[in-house]
C-alpha cells in the first residue's frame, strides 16, 4: 500500500513537473507575450499584458490563466497599487464575462484590498459593483446587499450621477432575483431619473428593459408594454443593434402573454429576423412554439404545422444524441491519432539519438588521432621558430644601419618642410586679408540691396494704402450722394411748404415731426458714416477693458426699449450675468445697439428679439436672434466674408421704418478692430441669428 502511494505521489509530482515545463515552454515560444516583455515602461508593459491575457481568457485558451498570473506578478513586482489594482479587475471582468465567477470572485477581492488603500473612489465601486453581480449568480443575496450598499454609498459621496444610476439599476435586478418585483421596480424608477438628468441612451435602454421584465413579471402588462416600447424607440432612434433581439423577443414573450396574437405574431417574426446572424437556436426553437401557438389560435393549421415542424427539426438538431456520439467519435479518433503520431515522433528521436551517439564516438576516436599528430607538429615547429629567431636576430641589425642613413635623410627633409611651411604661412595670411576684403564688399552690397528691397515694399505699400484710403473717400462720396441727398431734399421740400404755404397749425406739427423724424435719421446717418471712415481710414483704436456684457446689454435694452413697445415687439435680454469681454464698451455697445435696432425694424408687430450669450475659456459670444422677414443670401454671404469696406442697400422695415444702410458694416468693422468676429445666419421669412464673438481676457 505504502509503495502504491509513493507510486502515485511520484506520478503526480512528474505530471507537474510536466505540465510547468509545458506552459514555459508555450510561454517562452508566445511572439506576442515576449514582444510585450521587450517593453521597458512598466504601466504600459503591465497594461499590454493584461489585455493579451483577457483577449486569450475571453477565448477560453490554456495560455490565458498563465499569461494573467504573471500579469499579476509584474504589477505586485512594480509596488504600483494603481497597476495592480488596474489588473485585478480587468482580469476578474474577463472572467466574469466567460461565466467563470469563481475564477472572477478572487481577483475582484484583492482589487478591493487595493482601491481600500488608495483614493480611487470610481474604481473602488467597480469593484463593488462587480462583486454584486457575482454574488447574485452564487444566490447570495446577503452578500450583495452588503456590497451593492457600499457601491452605492461611493457614488453618493463622491457625486458620480450616472454610476448611482447603474447602482440603483444592479439594485433592482437583486431584487428581482428574489421575485421582490415591486422594490425592483422602485430602484428601476430611480435609474431611470437619473439616466434622463445625466445618462446614456445605452443605459436608459438597459434599466428600460430590466423595468419591463419585472414588469411582466409582476402581472403589470400595460405598464410592461410601454416601458419596452420606450427602449424600443430609444433603440430605433439610435440604431444600436445590440439591444434589437433582446427588445423584439420581450415584446413578442408579453404581447404572447397578453393573447394579442396578432402584435405577438410581428414581434416573434422581428425577433427571429434579428437572431440569423447568431447561433440560437434553443431561442429560435421557443419562438418556432409561440408561432405554432399564435397560428394555432388564429385557425390558420398550415402555418401552424409548419412553425411546429420548424421547432421539432430545430431540437433534432440541438438534442439528437446521434450527433453527440458521431462527435465524441470523432473526438476519440482525433484522440487516437495524436497519441500514435507523439508515438511515431519519440521513436524517431529515440533512432536520431542513437545515431547522434555513433557519430560522438567516430569524433572521439578522430580526436585521439588528431592529439598525436598535434604533438609531432608541435615538436617540428618548435626547431623552426628557433631557426627564424635566429634570422630575424641578422634582420634586426641591418635594419638598425638603414634606421640612422633614414634618419640622416629625415632631418634634411624637415629643413626643407619648415621653409615652404613659413612660405605657405605669408601666403595664407595675404589670402586672409584678400577674403575679408572680399567679404566686407559683398556685405556692404548685400546691405545696399536689402535697403533697396525694403524702401520699395515700403513704398508699395504706402501706395496700397493710399489706393484703400483714395477708394475709401469714393465710397463715403457715394454714401452722402445716395443716402444723403433724399433726407436733405425731404428737409428742402418742408422748406419751401413752410415758406410758400399758409398751412394750419395741426399740418405744421405733423411736418414738423416729419422734419424731426427726417434729421433723427440723418443724425444717425451721420454719425455711423464718421464712425465707419475713422475705422477704414485707421483713425480709430479700440480701448480695451474687461467688462460686463450685462451691464452694455441693460443699456441697450433701455435705449431701445419704447422703440420696440411701438411694435409691440417683446425684448428679452438673456446674457448671462457672468459673461466678461475684454474690449472698448463703446464700440461693443453700438454693435449690439445697432444690430438690435435692425432686429426691432424687420421684425413684424408682436414679434419677438432675444439676447442670449454662450461662454468658452477664451472668448464670450454674444448672439441676437429674432423672427422676421430675414435676411437674403447674397447679404448673408456679404456679410460672412473677409471685406469691411462694402456698403449695404438701405431697406425700409416692417413698418416702413428707414435705415443707414452702414450699421451692420460698422458692426463688423469695429468688431475687427477687437480682434472678434461676427456670423450671420439666416432663412428668409424666418428670421435672423447674429453672432458676435470677442476675447473674454
Amino acid at each position: 500500500m505504502n509503495k502504491l502511494f509513493i507510486r502515485l505521489f511520484c506520478c503526480l509530482i512528474l505530471m507537474l513537473t510536466v505540465n510547468y515545463t509545458y506552459a514555459q515552454k508555450n510561454i517562452s515560444s508566445d511572439s506576442t507575450y515576449q514582444a510585450i516583455l521587450k517593453i521597458k515602461n512598466d504601466t504600459i508593459r503591465i497594461k499590454k499584458t493584461v489585455e493579451y491575457a483577457s483577449s486569450l481568457i475571453s477565448k477560453k485558451k490554456p495560455l490565458g490563466g498563465e499569461i494573467a498570473n504573471l500579469a499579476i506578478k509584474d504589477a505586485l513586482s512594480s509596488k504600483n497599487n494603481h497597476n495592480l489594482g488596474i489588473t485585478y479587475l480587468a482580469l476578474g471582468y474577463s472572467y466574469v464575462l466567460t461565466g467563470e465567477y469563481a475564477l472572477a470572485y478572487p481577483n475582484y477581492i484583492q482589487a478591493l484590498n487595493v482601491y481600500q488603500k488608495i483614493n480611487e473612489p470610481k474604481n473602488l465601486w467597480r469593484a463593488y459593483l462587480d462583486l454584486t453581480w457575482i454574488q447574485i449568480q452564487f444566490n447570495e443575496y446577503q452578500n450583495a446587499e452588503t456590497y451593492i450598499q457600499n457601491a452605492l454609498k461611493i457614488a453618493k459621496q463622491e457625486g458620480l450621477i450616472m454610476e448611482e444610476a447603474t447602482t440603483y439599476n444592479y439594485l433592482g435586478i437583486l431584487y428581482d432575483s428574489q421575485l421582490k418585483y415591486d422594490t425592483a421596480i422602485g430602484y428601476y424608477k430611480q435609474a431611470l431619473a437619473l439616466n434622463e438628468k445625466k445618462g446614456t441612451e445605452f443605459n436608459q435602454i438597459s434599466t428600460l428593459t430590466n423595468l419591463g421584465i419585472s414588469q411582466r413579471r409582476s402581472k403589470r402588462y400595460k405598464e410592461a408594454y410601454d416601458s419596452f416600447i420606450k427602449a424600443k424607440l430609444l433603440i430605433d432612434k439610435g440604431n444600436i443593434g445590440y439591444f434589437k433581439q433582446s427588445i423584439y423577443q420581450n415584446l413578442a414573450e408579453l404581447t404572447f402573454v397578453m393573447k394579442d396574437y396578432e402584435n405577438a405574431e410581428i414581434y416573434i417574426l422581428k425577433a427571429l429576423a434579428t437572431s440569423n446572424g447568431n447561433n440560437e437556436m434553443v431561442l429560435k426553437r421557443g419562438l418556432y412554439n409561440n408561432l405554432y401557438e399564435v397560428y394555432k389560435n388564429k385557425k390558420d393549421f398550415e402555418k401552424a404545422l409548419q412553425y411546429a415542424d420548424s421547432a421539432r427539426n430545430l431540437e433534432v438538431m440541438v438534442f439528437s444524441k446521434d450527433k453527440v456520439a458521431e462527435i465524441m467519435n470523432l473526438q476519440t479518433k482525433y484522440d487516437t491519432k495524436l497519441k500514435d503520431e507523439k508515438i511515431a515522433n519519440q521513436h524517431a528521436l529515440n533512432l536520431q539519438q542513437l545515431q547522434q551517439l555513433e557519430i560522438n564516438k567516430k569524433e572521439l576516436q578522430l580526436t585521439l588521432e588528431q592529439k598525436k599528430n598535434a604533438e609531432l607538429t608541435f615538436t617540428k615547429r618548435q626547431n623552426e621558430l628557433q631557426n627564424e629567431k635566429r634570422l630575424q636576430e641578422s634582420i634586426i641589425q641591418k635594419d638598425r644601419l638603414q634606421a640612422k642613413l633614414d634618419k640622416q635623410a629625415s632631418d634634411q627633409q624637415i629643413l626643407l618642410q619648415k621653409g615652404k611651411i613659413e612660405t605657405n604661412k605669408k601666403l595664407q595670411l595675404f589670402l586672409a586679408i584678400v577674403t575679408l576684403m572680399a567679404i566686407a564688399i559683398a556685405a556692404f552690397i548685400f546691405y545696399n540691396q536689402r535697403k533697396t528691397r525694403r524702401l520699395n515694399e515700403l513704398i508699395t505699400q504706402q501706395k496700397k494704402d493710399l489706393e484703400n484710403i483714395n477708394g475709401v473717400k469714393d465710397r463715403i462720396f457715394t454714401i452722402i450722394s445716395h443716402d444723403m441727398r433724399a433726407p436733405v431734399n425731404t428737409l428742402i421740400s418742408f422748406n419751401h411748404l413752410l415758406e410758400d404755404h399758409d398751412l394750419s397749425s395741426e399740418k405744421i406739427k405733423r411736418y414738423a415731426k416729419e422734419i424731426n423724424k427726417t434729421l433723427d435719421h440723418t443724425s444717425i446717418l451721420m454719425e455711423n458714416l464718421l464712425n465707419w471712415s475713422r475705422s477704414q481710414l485707421q483713425g480709430y483704436k479700440p480701448n480695451s477693458h474687461t467688462h460686463l456684457l450685462k451691464n452694455i446689454s441693460n443699456q441697450v435694452i433701455q435705449t431701445l426699449a419704447s422703440q420696440a413697445a411701438k411694435k409691440g415687439i417683446s425684448l428679452t435680454n438673456n446674457i448671462a450675468p457672468e459673461a466678461t469681454i475684454y474690449a472698448d464698451a463703446d464700440m461693443t455697445e453700438l454693435i449690439m445697439r445697432n444690430i438690435v435696432a435692425n432686429a426691432i425694424k424687420f421684425t413684424p408687430t408682436n414679434g419677438v428679439v432675444e439676447l442670449n450669450t454662450t461662454l468658452t475659456d477664451k472668448q464670450t459670444t454674444f448672439y441676437v436672434s429674432d423672427n422676421g422677414v430675414g435676411i437674403t443670401a447674397q447679404l448673408v454671404e456679404q456679410l460672412n466674408s473677409n471685406d469691411t469696406s462694402y456698403h449695404v442697400t438701405t431697406q425700409l422695415g416692417t413698418n416702413k421704418e428707414k435705415g443707414t444702410g452702414l450699421g451692420l458694416m460698422l458692426c463688423k468693422a469695429f468688431t475687427s478692430l477687437m480682434n472678434g468676429e461676427i456670423l450671420v445666419t439666416s432663412e428668409t421669412g424666418k428670421g435672423s441669428v447674429i453672432f458676435v464673438t470677442l476675447p473674454n481676457s
